[in-house]
């Protein structure tokens, strides 16, 4: 299994009926790199934002408060699209 690590790229397809080709949106990851975690196993929250916000400004603010898990945000989206 690959190690996941915070520049590790992961992009999610959505299809749809009125968007038959899909819609591929990045994803943010954050993994924590604290030396007495290594080797164990690290909880992951996914944080998902409202409109006008994006993955990488959350992920951002709750940095401090979940140092020691693996955060995972989609990135922005707009009238239900990303860009």
């Amino acid at each position: 299994m690959a190690k996941l690590l915070s520049n590790t790229t992961i992009s999610i397809t959505k299809t749809w009926f009125q968007q038959p080709n899909g819609f591929t949106y990045p994803v943010t990851i954050r993994v924590p790199n604290i030396s007495s975690l290594n080797g164990k196993r690290i909880p992951v929250v996914i944080l998902l934002h409202g409109s006008g916000s994006n993955g990488s400004v959350m992920l951002n603010e709750w940095n401090s408060t979940l140092n020691d898990h693996i955060i995972v945000a989609n990135e922005l989206l707009k009238n239900g699209y990303a860009y």
